[in-house]
């Protein structure tokens, strides 16, 4: 299950990428044989942002609720489309976690018409690929071809979409898959981590919930999946956005064959009260015997996508911990030497939002480690960030959307998602712009929000026998294993 849409932040082997694109939006320089990369005493480059275009969007909507987005964009012969419904996986039975994403995985595994290997060998046939994702906001489908076939992919698209048949022995092997995943899972501390923090932040809202359960999985079967799909996958949810080398005339003709049949009335969005805000610090240990490291992660609920500080706070992210001109990385990884990777994790959701600040260090460094994260945290609520500070994280996230909506599958998503979470019609052509705009102050507000230590969730996964002691001077501690199971709550 796909946990959430965070803020995208590539790896420290991408960064040199993105920083020439992030050159490329502020104008051309001129670099001597003799430059050295920037380091936290070297003021980053600035300048003026040449205004981002984008290529015209068509927006259509067909007699049965779908709308439709088409982008024509010829510079290959190629061609993607994104289904994107306004639900996604905190639509769940509270009892039946795994079913969106479930019912979404087998939409490709054989329909009225086409058994699953027919549909295989018809995505070869026509150079494509077809892809499925599940989020707590949204779930999609995602498929790309050569654009000589495009009429072709959107049948495709429709006749999965539409008619799928959720056979008994697909079904079986999708339950089999699961529960090899979320062992796997339970094997990894990043995401025991992730667990632990979602559960404590949302409470009993539906984003604390990030994967299914053995119980869920055995409860799966074909009724209650072809049940879900009848009930929430209908026209009037959905968002249809084409990004390629098409005609738009053509490409509507060949959308409205292909789904025009398609109806339902239109799913009521998933409505749940906001999780009710932290009151105090505790620390949640994940008990791993044995680790030979401690997965730390710091943070605390945020803000929903609309929010007037999702820009602020954009920027306060990139300060603390996107690429390696933050401070976490600079200073926990750099400095101090206690970690390969020191990072942040930005996540805005329709109805919530949270921050984190995230490491793995030795189990030896847990404390001091532990000490400066919180310090770095707690310091963008007492202090504005330089300058220079500030210009690098703005060149970090304009370099990541510049490179972002060059690549259709990801121009795609985008597109939809501005339908999604209904944001204004100038979203994506204002992103850089807004991005510049945000000041030292504009962080120092969203730090108040994002920074509060005072009532933080702190999660540590690792051996509990080494590193318990270490952790009572930060708060109450609860104790779980690492099968979810509590084994001591905190008073």
């Amino acid at each position: 299950m796909t946990m959430r849409t965070l803020v995208r932040k590539p790896g420290i082997r991408s960064f040199a990428l993105l920083c020439l694109v992030a050159l490329m939006a502020i104008g051309p320089t001129t670099f001597a044989a003799s430059d050295a990369p920037r380091t936290k005493d070297r003021a980053p480059l600035g300048g003026s942002p040449r205004p981002l275009k984008l290529p015209q969007v068509q927006d259509t909507a067909l007699p049965n609720g779908l709308q439709v987005r088409v982008v024509e964009d010829h510079r290959f012969p190629l061609v993607t489309m994104k289904l994107a419904f306004r639900f996604g996986t905190t639509a769940d039975p509270g009892d039946l976690p795994g079913l969106c994403e479930s019912t979404a995985e087998l939409l490709r595994e054989g329909t009225a018409k086409m058994k699953s290997r027919e549909i295989a060998d018809e995505l070869a046939a026509i150079g494509g690929s077809l892809d499925s994702e599940s989020g707590p906001d949204t779930v999609s489908l995602t498929g790309s071809s050569l654009s000589e076939f495009a009429d072709r992919l959107a049948t495709l698209m429709a006749e999965t979409t539409t008619h799928p048949s959720f056979p008994d022995s697909e079904v079986a092997l999708r339950k089999e898959n699961l529960k090899q995943e979320l062992a796997q899972n339970r094997a990894q501390p990043s995401w025991l981590s992730r667990e632990r923090f979602q559960r404590e932040i949302y409470g009993t809202s539906p984003y604390a919930v990030i994967s299914p359960t053995d119980a869920s999985i055995e409860k799966l079967d074909r009724s209650k999946i072809a049940d879900f799909h009848h009930r929430m996958f209908v026209p009037g949810s959905a968002v249809l956005v084409v990004v390629g080398d098409v005609d738009r005339a053509a490409m509507l003709s060949e959308v409205t064959a292909a789904f025009g049949s398609w109806s339902g009335q239109a799913a009521p969005a998933p409505s749940f009260l906001a999780p009710p805000p932290r009151s105090a610090r505790r620390v949640y240990l994940v008990d791993r015997p044995g680790s030979v490291q401690s997965d730390l992660r710091v943070g605390n609920l945020g803000i929903p996508r609309k929010d007037p500080l999702y820009y602020s706070a954009l920027m306060l992210d990139g300060v603390v911990g996107a690429g390696t001109a933050s401070r976490l990385f600079l200073i926990v990884r750099e400095e101090k030497g206690y970690t390969y990777d020191a990072h942040s994790e930005y996540a805005t959701l329709r109805g919530a939002g949270d921050w984190s600040a995230v490491t793995e260090v030795r189990t030896e460094v847990t404390k001091p480690a532990l000490e400066e994260v919180l310090k770095q945290v707690e310091r963008m609520r007492s202090e504005k960030v330089t300058e220079a500070e500030l210009t690098s994280a703005k060149n970090y996230a304009g370099g990541i959307f510049t490179l972002q909506v060059e690549r259709p599958a990801r121009l795609a998503t985008l597109l939809a998602e501005q339908k999604i979470f209904d944001l204004p019609a100038d979203e994506l052509e204002t992103h850089v712009a807004r991005v510049n705009a945000v000041t030292p102050e504009d962080l120092l507000k969203a730090a108040q929000t994002l920074c509060d230590t005072s009532h933080a969730a702190i999660v540590v996964v690792g051996d509990g026998s080494k590193i318990r002691g270490d952790l009572g001077s930060f708060g109450p501690i609860s104790v779980y294993n690492a099968d979810g199971t509590s084994r001591e709550v905190a008073p």
